[in-house]
């Protein structure tokens, strides 16, 4: 009996629609005419509702279509030894059955290869519009009311300045505060602006957003285990975001007095910490509530790359927890 160790046969929905493409493939194979040699068409690659929804559904839960693959290579086994094609069969027949089969299946995994792509084609874009809204609002919300502020107050420091030296020069200092919080608040976005990370390895680019947006009030420990120049240039885009914004979120959320940030590439394996201090949040209640854009951004982001994302946060603080199997490392 073949055993097949893959996510899915570990979940029942899954297996539901394993079986019922195993079912499909062998009624196609019940109607080939094995006589007749065919070679491929376009007509062999239009997309079917089970395919498809194989597709998304294995791109939704972050199941990569390399487990999709193994499946079909155990089922093109069995298919030929519960045929009990021995060494005096029909050679010409066991070749035609083979490549009848081998095309009946490709055909299914082309299908929901696409429909995989497509949908996380379309969490990367959902992803990014995200973020630029998120910016729009920062600037809006902080830097441009920021900005009123201190525009207002020296309006009042002009009024005040002949006949009320106390009030104005208090009128002055609100408004020295206020653009101060505004050009920090622009420089934190133009930071963010600039994520690509360029030349410059994943530790590089942590410490220069760590040097510009955390205040100087606030306890910072970074440290990087192994080396970073193996993390391929997409995964440590998509990872110094989610890093980003762990931390970025901690700085707006939780009020910390110590951020630690710890990373650990080892054995084909990237192992990402943000711990904090700060007040800390109900993650269930703002991941029901829908409240929670940044972690849900995270989340996608870490499932992009086939990983896992764990958070954990309460009164003492929260810890973000960040895993990915690096391409060409040990499984």
């Amino acid at each position: 009996m073949t055993t097949l160790e893959s996510h899915i046969v570990d979940d029942t929905a899954w297996l539901e629609q394993a079986i019922r493409q195993a079912g499909a493939i062998l009624d196609e194979i019940k109607c080939v005419d094995l006589s007749v040699e065919t070679t491929p068409s376009v007509s062999d690659f239009l997309p079917d509702q089970l395919s498809s929804e194989i597709g998304e559904t294995r791109a939704s839960h972050g199941v990569h279509p390399a487990e999709s693959l193994r499946a079909a290579t155990i089922l093109f086994d069995i298919v030929l030894r519960e045929l009990h094609l021995s060494d005096h069969a029909d050679v010409e027949l066991t070749v035609a059955l083979s490549r009848a089969l081998h095309r009946a299946i490709m055909r299914r995994i082309g299908v929901a290869s696409v429909s995989y792509a497509s949908l996380l084609l379309e969490k990367v874009h959902s992803s990014h519009l995200a973020e630029r809204h998120r910016m729009a609002r920062e600037l809006h919300d902080r830097a441009a009311h920021a900005i009123g502020v201190g525009l207002q107050n020296l309006q009042l420091h002009d009024i005040y300045v002949g006949g009320q030296p106390e009030l104005s020069a208090r009128k002055l200092e609100t408004a020295r505060v206020a653009l101060g919080e505004a050009l920090h608040t622009v420089r934190a976005l133009s930071a963010e602006l600039g994520s690509a990370l360029g030349a410059d390895r994943l530790e590089v680019a942590l410490r220069k957003y760590l040097a510009i947006s955390v205040s100087p009030a606030i306890k910072v420990k970074f440290t990087v285990a192994g080396d970073d120049g193996v993390v391929p240039a997409p995964f440590a885009e998509e990872l110094y975001l989610v890093l980003r914004e762990a931390v970025r979120n901690s700085l707006l959320h939780g009020d910390p007095g110590q951020i630690e940030i710890a990373v650990d590439i080892v054995d084909g394996h990237f192992n990402g910490v943000v711990r904090d201090d700060g007040t800390g949040f109900d993650v269930t209640r703002v991941l029901r509530e829908g409240s929670g854009v940044g972690l849900t951004s995270m989340r996608e982001r870490v499932e992009l790359l086939g990983g896992s994302l764990k958070v954990v946060s309460g009164n003492t603080g929260t810890v973000v927890s960040v895993w990915v199997h690096l391409p060409g490392g040990p499984s």
